[in-house]
């Protein structure tokens, strides 16, 4: 994980925007504040709305991207593209109980949450979040922008575009492929391949 000597400023003010800040200050970095359209609670320090982030790029401040993702990926992806063409810099967060195994450096934005695992030769893109107890077995691919669910399982070899919402205690068998935008309800097991934009649910899971 970075350790930057600049201020940090986390994007959003909900309870996930806290958790990470709450990991950071384990780890031993300070956070500057929040930028959310809503004050957040008051333990939480706002520095206002989304028109504050370019000065704070300026400034050289260092970002990291608090959205939640709940059913689907697009208002996580949409904040992280903003901020870049405002010139915002992201830091990667991951909590120390996390088991990571990457082949390749670690892209920008990634966060992964507690006893989250990405086993050998997996690939994950920018602006990826790894959930609590999410499992990337080996060689998993993960596209830009996507969202691996608390305890969700990727078996070996699977292939996930970019900003898909995997959820919570779904499971994919390996070497499957799930195209870009697809979104794989909680608890679902999937067992051949989805299409891109295609929402699927249940064991096993079936479009709807």
């Amino acid at each position: 994980m970075n350790n930057p000597k600049r201020d940090v400023v986390i994007l959003g003010g909900g309870s996930h925007a806290k958790m990470l800040g709450a990991i950071l200050l384990r780890r031993g970095i300070a956070v500057k504040g929040y930028i959310s359209k809503l004050k957040p609670s008051d333990d939480m320090v706002w520095l206002g709305q989304d028109e504050v982030l370019e000065s704070f790029a300026r400034d050289g401040a260092v970002f990291i991207n608090g959205i939640g993702s709940v059913k689907n990926c697009e208002l996580r992806t949409r904040v992280y593209l903003n901020a870049k063409a405002s010139g915002a810099e992201f830091m990667s967060i991951q909590d120390t109980s996390a088991q990571v195994h990457f082949d390749t450096a670690m892209p920008e934005a990634i966060i992964l949450l507690t006893n989250a695992v990405a086993q050998v030769g997996c690939k994950v893109g920018a602006n990826v979040l790894i959930n609590t107890g999410a499992i990337l077995e080996h060689d998993v691919e993960v596209g830009p922008h996507s969202h691996i669910a608390p305890g969700a399982v990727v078996c070996g070899g699977v292939k996930i575009g970019a900003g898909v919402h995997f959820g919570a205690g779904a499971v994919a068998l390996q070497n499957l492929h799930i195209g870009g935008g697809a979104i794989v309800g909680a608890g679902a097991v999937v067992t051949k391949n989805v299409e891109a934009g295609t929402t699927v649910v249940g064991n096993p899971a079936r479009a709807i």
